[in-house]
């Protein structure tokens, strides 16, 4: 083979090599955008379950001046604003939404008794019904907690398909 032969094959295959390394890197990027979605989803799932538990927490062991404070309040409007990107992030018949607004809901029954119970300790019924009240809230908050946990835990798997990719992602990594 001479020089001017091997120039003409040279200049034949070039651009299919070209273009076999460009799809390779396309490839790549395709792979690292839909990882990069899949890491910002369980970023964002993941502050959910930590602001809600970080605001169970804080309510457990808040006293009256605690549950006034600077800190409860923004823990409060952290959960609040979980609540609201919950029904974004997680599919309405897991029920995560529905806990989470559940939970919001009771919560004033609960802030509501450790800090104006003592307003109304002169009147028996009435704070009677506020610690009746509180405490099924609470009760509600472990029953809830646990199903938001259990609910919460498969999308909290990096490895998930996403939506509308679940059939891409089984193709291309062998499973869904």
């Amino acid at each position: 083979m001479d020089c001017d032969s091997f120039l003409k094959y040279f200049t034949a295959f070039t651009p299919s090599l070209i273009g076999v390394f460009v799809a390779m890197v396309a490839w790549q990027q395709f792979k690292l955008g839909r990882d990069k979605i899949r890491l910002d989803l369980y970023a964002r799932r993941f502050a959910v379950f930590e602001r809600t538990l970080a605001f169970y927490n804080a309510l457990i062991g808040g006293t009256a001046e605690s549950l006034q404070s600077e800190y409860f309040i923004q823990l409060q409007l952290d959960f609040t604003k979980s609540c609201k990107e919950s029904q974004f992030l997680f599919e309405l018949d897991t029920g995560i939404y529905q806990l989470l607004e559940d939970l919001q809901s009771r919560a004033f029954k609960i802030t509501g008794f450790k800090v104006h119970g003592r307003m109304v300790s002169d009147h028996p019924e009435t704070l009677i019904k506020m610690n009746d009240a509180a405490t099924e809230a609470f009760e509600y908050f472990d029953t809830a907690i646990k199903k938001i946990e259990k609910e919460i835990t498969s999308y909290l798997n990096f490895r998930r398909g996403l939506w509308g990719f679940s059939f891409f992602s089984s193709l291309f990594n062998g499973h869904g």
